[in-house]
């Protein structure tokens, strides 16, 4: 399959369509809900949010007792126990809104990958060649570091 596109000035090759590198469900229902208005965004052939759907949808078609520990193990170093399958849930691209208790201004957060299972809930926030931000929205004195 031939991919349309150019190269930016950057150097950074930008698909004509973001589906172009999709390669799995790449006409779900569930991928333009993750997709929202990052669709632009999505055309670059460096997109966390495409390396993040591609990575995770492929891996929620395997048994995630299998993957989750394994991926717990590496990132943690401590082994989790994981009963059933079907009490695993993977969301990904997650608007969350700040708890409702906190004093402090505070904005929504994107949450790339959320992993759930009981007794857990796991956020991961991929990263490939880009950093996290330096500073927070509402307080200069907060990082996502």
């Amino acid at each position: 399959m031939e991919c349309k596109g150019k190269v930016s000035k950057a150097g950074v090759f930008i698909f004509d369509d973001f589906r172009d590198q999709i390669i799995i469900d790449r006409y779900s229902s569930v991928l333009e809900s993750f997709i929202g208005r990052k669709q632009d965004q999505m055309r670059s052939k460096n997109s966390e949010d495409v390396i993040t759907w591609n990575c995770f949808r492929t891996l929620i078609q395997v048994d995630p007792v299998i993957w989750i520990s394994d991926l717990f193990r590496r990132s943690f170093g401590e082994p989790i126990r994981i009963e059933d399958r079907k009490d695993v849930q993977v969301t990904l691209g997650k608007s969350i809104a700040p708890p409702s208790g906190i004093t402090w201004r505070e904005g929504w957060s994107e949450i790339d990958v959320i992993v759930e299972w009981p007794g857990h809930v796991w956020y991961i926030e991929a990263k490939y060649t880009s950093v996290p931000f330096g500073v927070c929205s509402f307080d200069q004195y907060r990082s996502e570091k």
